[in-house]
């Protein structure tokens, strides 16, 4: 009779504890950068100091200061570590704004071309398209809506697609 209460307290036990993992596994309570990198899989870095993965407003971001913002896809990580984030194709960068203003604007500056290339940039539902040629300085300044800083699943994606390999230099970030 002993043994008979003390499995079905251990299976109440077990079934208690693994309905609560599940639930934790289901609305894990973790910064906005472990959730990108750890469970959705979306960034290629991961770092600590960045938990909410903030872009700060109006200070100019090289390819190091970008790491924890680029996706998995479509950058070449050995370029990314010597700092020349080459874009092979499509690939996004991954952030959260804070900001007040109606507009935010965009400045993302490119190595220099050798042919003409078209981008396509989507952020927040607004798409553009940029024809950069040899002469241009390969500065891109995108306007976009405020609908950045109010994201609901708590990130912003600039999808960049490039018709040949381009390298994003640096990127910065203002309120108009």
């Amino acid at each position: 009779m002993v043994k008979v209460k003390l499995i079905v307290l251990g299976i109440i036990f077990l079934s208690l504890f693994y309905l609560a993992v599940l639930y934790l596994s289901l609305n894990p309570h973790v910064s906005i950068a472990y959730s990108e990198y750890y469970i959705h899989n979306k960034t290629m870095f991961y770092d600590k100091k960045v938990p909410d993965m903030l872009i700060p407003l109006g200070k100019t971001l090289t390819v190091k200061n970008l790491m924890p913002y680029f996706s998995r896809d479509g950058w070449s990580k050995p370029s990314l570590k010597t700092e020349n984030a080459l874009l092979f194709n499509k690939a996004s960068l991954i952030f959260n704004i804070k900001g007040k203003s109606e507009i935010m604007t965009l400045y993302l500056q490119l190595s220099q071309i050798k042919q003409p290339v078209t981008l396509l940039f989507s952020i927040a539902g607004n798409r553009f398209e940029k024809l950069l040629f040899p002469r241009d300085k390969g500065l891109i300044i995108l306007n976009v809506s405020n609908a950045l800083s109010h994201q609901v699943d708590g990130v912003n994606i600039l999808t960049i697609s490039a018709s040949s390999p381009i390298s994003l230099k640096t990127l910065m970030v203002k309120e108009s």
